[in-house]
């Protein structure tokens, strides 16, 4: 396996899940086709889904016993509070975080770091380290950090082609 440099600093083991993509792909286009439930209208395309854009992925999976609920506020707390300030930034153009399926228990979470391009995916590593994690102060969730409720399960970047409206 090689090692992929993630957008918040380290690295993880690079796993091909075509599955997980494919699946991704198709929320990706039910989102984007859903009708407002207010207007009846078509969402607006998000600012994300320029091509050329990439997609980080990275799947997370609760611990045997944890809380994905509690997963997802460590990651909202924190990957999200530095995420925002890289959008406000100019350094990142947006983040999601969406829940799994019964489909595929070797994932709960899913968290995707859109980058406009691949320079500003490149740079992003360097970023995250000397900017957006010292200037963060860690927030626990029932006094556990995200190590103590699930881990990464793997991380990948996918470039953007086409969508819809």
């Amino acid at each position: 396996m090689t090692q992929l440099p993630t957008s918040r600093g380290g690295s993880r083991q690079r796993v091909l899940p075509l599955v997980g993509a494919l699946a991704l792909l198709a929320l990706g286009t039910v989102a984007l086709r859903s009708p407002d439930r207010a207007s009846g209208a078509p969402l607006p395309r998000a600012k994300d889904g320029a091509p050329g854009a990439i997609w980080q992925l990275t799947y997370l999976k609760a611990h045997p016993g944890a809380s994905v609920d509690s997963l997802a506020r460590v990651v909202t707390a924190n990957w999200f509070a530095m995420d925002a300030q890289a959008v406000a930034a100019g350094d990142l153009a947006g983040y999601h975080l969406v829940r799994g399926s019964a489909a595929d228990t070797t994932w709960d979470l899913l968290e995707i770091a859109v980058f406009r391009d691949s320079a500003q995916h490149a740079r992003a590593d360097s970023l995250y380290r000397t900017r957006y994690r010292p200037a963060h102060r860690p927030v626990r969730v029932g006094g556990r950090d995200l190590a103590g409720w699930g881990r990464i399960v793997r991380s990948e970047p996918l470039r953007y082609v086409a969508g819809g409206p």
